[in-house]
């Protein structure tokens, strides 16, 4: 079959008979193509496009995929207390989150993310906000001295830890 039919069929190709409901290509190439040319483009085509759909299944199943929860359900008091700062002095400086994200060069939803405690933000990334808000560093973390500094509970998992071997791999 011609990869499409009807008036909008493949250049080499043109409808010359119908059985049972069924379009027949015939080939009316330049150079004498034949109908087994037309076969070859159809076959070609159609693993291009199982190679397509067999990809968009794959990313759907990714993109609907549950992640696992990787952020605390309570976010440590140092995490919730600086992002509470860092939107006081945001608000001072009377910028929106959009704007210090893109002069901090993070993302906005970052922004969000470390303001309401649930992100760790490195020190270049603190440092870098506030740069852009217009204080340092100890000014950044002044009001936090009430803070309790104490361990909140478990501790992450390493997801970096390999798999235990199997002795049978070992030999």
């Amino acid at each position: 079959m011609c990869i499409r039919d009807g008036p909008k069929a493949h250049p080499l190709c043109r409808v010359s008979s119908t059985t049972r409901g069924v379009t027949k290509p015939a080939c009316t190439g330049p150079i004498g193509s034949s109908l087994k040319k037309c076969r070859v483009y159809t076959s070609i085509f159609g693993v291009f496009t199982a190679s397509l759909i067999s990809l968009q299944v794959g990313i759907l199943h990714a993109m609907t995929a549950k992640r696992s929860a990787s952020s605390p359900a309570c976010p440590a008091p140092i995490s919730v207390a600086l992002g509470k700062r860092i939107k006081q002095c945001r608000h001072a400086a009377d910028k929106s989150q959009e704007t210090l994200a893109f002069e901090a060069h993070v993302d906005r939803t970052y922004i969000s993310s470390i303001e309401r405690g649930i992100a760790n933000p490195s020190v270049e990334t603190l440092a870098n906000i506030c740069y852009c808000l217009g204080v340092t560093l100890s000014e950044l973390f002044a009001p936090l001295d009430g803070v309790s500094l104490a361990p909140t509970g478990q501790r992450r998992l390493n997801a970096a830890t390999p798999p235990e071997i199997k002795r049978s791999r070992l030999r």
